[in-house]
């Protein structure tokens, strides 16, 4: 247990990153359609010509905006597109009138681009969206997935909401809190009202479960809470109040936690992320007030980027409390066990799986990993002898475990999970049973690797040298070498951070 405890923390992640995958592709080429004559001399004009700004509240039948195109003062059967197809949508095909019509559940600028013999105009509409509400949506089942409504769902799987505590509270029904809530007496700083978490200025990608906002203050309880989502540039603002979750009246809690409605969440981060009219990123406020004994204080706030992309694929990380796999004595309550594991959780699930390890005792303890970047090769430590590597074959259908002729404490494994490098310096197959393999050029430079890595494409790798022939004060440098994987061969050493 002593060595579980002093092992380092290490997660390794399998995933893609799609930049842009919000962005509806342009229709046909506006610039040069495939239909159009040879170019002519005209002037191509759209109106209307001006910023558009639609504003409405999500469930509100949205207003939309009509343009017309002409090539010399006559209509033109112009090619049409846009960039953010989760903002609103155009009818397709060629046409000298189209329609702009917002989805409905999202804001944002959008930039259409209208081509006609070879010229091309651009226009622009601002979405504003907005919405309200108190208590859970009544008929959202995302947001009734947030409600508890047993004990026994605290602790099942990844907990309310795939991110725990108590859920959503209730509707407030009463008005001298509503009105404190929109009228605080006091900022909160004299009774210590602070944040736990999220931090402020987090860099979230979209595709995220809601996360679960956590407080501190003197009072150390809430009988209600307003907590409001803005953007920069007014895109979209969403205002929801709710009271003490009731499955704190059974566990006898304070009610110092409370999630963001998942609507509310995805409707927010998929408007922040663009840019503002002025070209700067578009990003999200919290703000958080909190009613206690018909008082309110607060609010207090955050301000967060948006990434204009998705988290897909699946996170591996390594847990030492779990009970997928229970291999230690000395759990608090219970049957006193718990267990040492690698977990696996997909963007969007709001509960792990179990991916490395076992009931059992310590031998069975699987932590300290490395997993492929395509997600189909994980290379893991014994949790009894750290020179014992497994490798677990990463499948749709379970994991597969084969114990491996050589040890690779944390090594860095190729992006095909083919190959992993040791931090020995040894190179070895992980489709040949874990097996050594011969290669060139890499002792020369260093023979103690400390968290090697390979780069996206399989031919570069990065690592700290732990101990070095060739090179002066290694451990305080980060070099590259170029690496060939038909040969085995490592050259071209670049030392690209000296902090000496």
């Amino acid at each position: 247990m002593r060595r579980l405890i002093q092992t380092v923390l290490a997660t390794a992640l399998a995933l893609s990153l799609p930049v842009g995958c919000n962005s509806t592709a342009l229709s046909g080429d506006p610039g040069n359609p495939p239909d159009d004559p040879q170019p002519i001399e005209g002037v191509l004009d759209v109106q209307p010509s001006a910023l558009q700004t639609l504003e409405f509240a999500i469930g509100q039948t949205p207003p939309t905006v009509v343009y017309t195109a002409t090539w010399n003062g006559q209509p033109a059967s112009a090619s049409w597109g846009l960039d953010r197809g989760e903002i609103g949508s155009l009818p397709g095909g060629p046409a000298p009138t189209q329609t702009f019509t917002p989805r409905g559940t999202t804001g944002g600028l959008v930039t259409l681009r209208i081509g006609y013999s070879g010229k091309t105009v651009t226009r622009q509409v601002f979405v504003r969206v907005s919405a309200t509400q108190n208590g859970p949506t009544p008929g959202s089942a995302a947001e009734q997935a947030q409600v508890a409504t047993s004990v026994a769902q605290l602790t099942a799987s990844g907990g309310i909401g795939g991110v725990g505590g108590e859920g959503l509270g209730p509707i407030v029904t009463d008005t001298n809190v509503l009105t404190q809530l929109q009228n605080p007496t006091g900022n909160g700083a004299a009774q210590g009202l602070t944040w736990l978490y999220p931090y402020d200025k987090t860099v979230w990608p979209r595709g995220l479960l809601a996360p679960n906002l956590m407080w501190q203050w003197n009072t150390n309880n809430a009988d209600a809470i307003q907590i409001e989502l803005s953007t920069t540039s007014g895109s979209y603002t969403w205002k929801g109040t709710f009271g003490r979750p009731a499955i704190l009246a059974t566990t006898g809690g304070a009610f110092v936690r409370h999630p963001i409605p998942q609507t509310a969440w995805e409707a927010a981060t998929n408007s922040a992320g663009g840019t503002t009219a002025s070209g700067q990123p578009d990003r999200l406020t919290l703000k958080l007030t909190i009613a206690r004994g018909g008082v309110a204080y607060g609010p207090i706030t955050q301000t967060w980027t948006v990434a204009p992309a998705r988290l897909s694929g699946i996170i591996y990380y390594q847990s030492y409390g779990t009970l997928l796999a229970r291999n230690y004595t000395g759990a608090v309550g219970g049957d006193g066990r718990f267990g040492g594991a690698v977990l696996s959780i997909r963007v969007g699930d709001t509960g792990p799986k179990l991916a490395a390890g076992a009931n059992g005792t310590e031998a069975q303890c699987r932590t300290c990993h490395s997993v492929a970047a395509n997600g189909s090769q994980l290379v893991v430590q014994h949790g009894d002898n750290y020179g014992i590597s497994s490798a677990y074959a990463l499948t749709p259908t379970g994991t597969t475990e084969r114990a491996m002729t050589v040890s690779a404490e944390f090594p860095g494994l190729s992006p095909d999970g083919s190959l992993a490098l040791a931090p020995s310096g040894q190179l070895i197959s992980l489709t040949n049973g874990g097996t050594a393999l011969s290669s060139s050029g890499l002792n020369t430079v260093a023979t103690n690797l400390g968290a090697p890595a390979f780069a996206p494409s399989g031919t570069l790798i990065a690592f700290n040298p732990m101990a070095s022939s060739s090179l002066s004060n290694p451990t305080q440098k980060l070099v590259t070498m170029d690496f060939d994987p038909m040969t085995r061969a490592f050259s071209n050493p670049l030392t690209i951070v000296d902090d000496t």
